[in-house]
């Protein structure tokens, strides 16, 4: 590494640089400038130790300042998260019955004309899940391809990354994300949709005290409801503004006929929880692949493969199942010997590696659960269910194997 990047990963900038270059509105001198300054060092601290240990080479990732170095837990987590753990079967009561089951494929339309149309009941029964193939073939790992990287230019299938700012919207940028390469892929058509959309029109089903909206939901509802609806708007009719936190009111009405939606899908597929296996085959038959992950350890990550730190015990932390996000490839590093997910966040183009992030991908079967494999004790953040399990098991590197979706049958309206 040059001395200029050695430099780079070492030193932080001052605490009035920073707060002009995110652009934060603290008035110098005052209480909630004290405050976030207090709380900037100590985490600048923490970047420049974890980098030093990453010169050393212990370490295979960088950290870096960004916009969330000066927020403590509770603000970052309520800015950039949003996942409903409660909505996952695993975490309904009797759920961990449910831990050995088949893949499962649950293919529906709705057909209804409004999200107000769609009853608690309906979306509780939406929830189910049902016992199908899903929609490949299913193969060893050995066979599949030793790399895939939807965002290369000859797919064409992946849109630029963007930004939930202080809302709990994950959900919405990772169904919309996930749709609109999968709409690519089978038409080759590629839009933006909208995930302002979903997050001022879905309606809250209310199960285990859900809020929707800024306070986050799952991408199989946003799935259930842009089916139920007739499908989804381009982002140019119903713009993001609930960056500040706000999910707003919904623009759509019956009989306004000034929106015209582009596309849907036909269903959705729910893989097999916490299967290696069936997430390869997925990504790299089908497409992205809409996945939750506990994402709290990577609030600082700037490059390279994350890892969790293989000198400390795991933490809740690294299993607490908190951000929806979008599977866009795997890889390997041949330098050094490491195998990777690429995840695409929506924390911004300015976050991570343009927007991505790489986590170290193991196979649970060749490893040991041991090693992959924890407990999400945490059935509270996103509002958990009274009488469910008080934890359930997640595999994988930030626990990417345990919740994941793709659409089905996309077409042009």
């Amino acid at each position: 590494m040059m001395a200029s990047s050695l430099l780079s990963i070492t030193q932080a900038p001052t605490f009035s640089e920073y707060v002009a270059t995110h652009s934060k509105n603290y008035v110098p001198g005052s209480d909630e400038w004290v405050h976030h300054e207090k709380i900037y060092w100590k985490e600048a601290a923490a970047i420049v130790s974890h980098n030093l240990s990453y010169i050393q080479g212990r370490m295979y990732y960088t950290k870096g300042i960004n916009q969330f170095t000066d927020m403590t837990k509770e603000e970052h987590t309520a800015y950039t998260m949003g996942y409903r753990k409660d909505h996952h079967s695993m975490w309904q009561p009797g759920g961990d019955a449910l831990k050995d089951q088949d893949p499962a494929v649950f293919v529906k339309n709705v057909n209804l004309r409004t999200p107000a149309a769609i009853s608690d009941k309906e979306v509780e029964r939406i929830l189910e899940d049902t016992h199908a193939e899903p929609p490949f073939e299913m193969d060893e790992v050995s066979d599949l391809p030793d790399a895939v990287d939807w965002r290369n230019d000859v797919y064409g299938v992946v849109t630029a990354v963007k930004d939930q700012g202080h809302c709990g919207s994950c959900w919405a940028f990772a169904a919309t994300a996930t749709l609109e390469s999968h709409i690519a892929i089978q038409t080759s058509t590629l839009f933006n949709f909208s995930p302002q959309e979903l997050v001022s029109c879905m309606p809250n089903s209310q199960i285990c005290g859900g809020n929707g909206g800024c306070a986050g939901a799952t991408v199989d509802l946003a799935f259930n409801y842009l089916m139920s609806t007739g499908g989804i708007l381009q982002e140019y009719e119903i713009g993001y503004s609930s960056y500040f936190g706000d999910h707003g009111t919904c623009p759509l009405n019956e009989s306004d006929k000034k929106y015209r939606r582009v596309a849907n899908i036909s269903g959705l597929s729910k893989l097999q929880t916490n299967s290696y296996k069936a997430l390869m085959n997925a990504v790299a038959k089908a497409g992205p692949v809409a996945v939750s992950v506990a994402c709290s350890p990577w609030i600082s990550y700037k490059s390279g493969i994350y890892h969790p730190d293989p000198d400390s015990d795991p933490t809740d932390a690294d299993y607490d199942i908190n951000h929806a996000v979008v599977l866009v490839g795997y890889g390997t590093d041949e330098d050094l010997g490491m195998d990777y997910w690429i995840i695409r966040n929506s924390w911004s183009p300015m976050w991570g590696e343009h927007g991505y992030v790489r986590i170290l991908r193991e196979d649970p079967a060749v490893v040991g659960e041991d090693q992959a494999c924890g407990m999400d004790s945490t059935p509270l953040d996103g509002s958990g269910c009274e009488g469910g399990p008080e934890q359930v098991t997640v595999c994988g590197t930030s626990g990417i194997l345990f919740d994941s979706v793709i659409p089905v049958g996309g077409y042009l309206l």
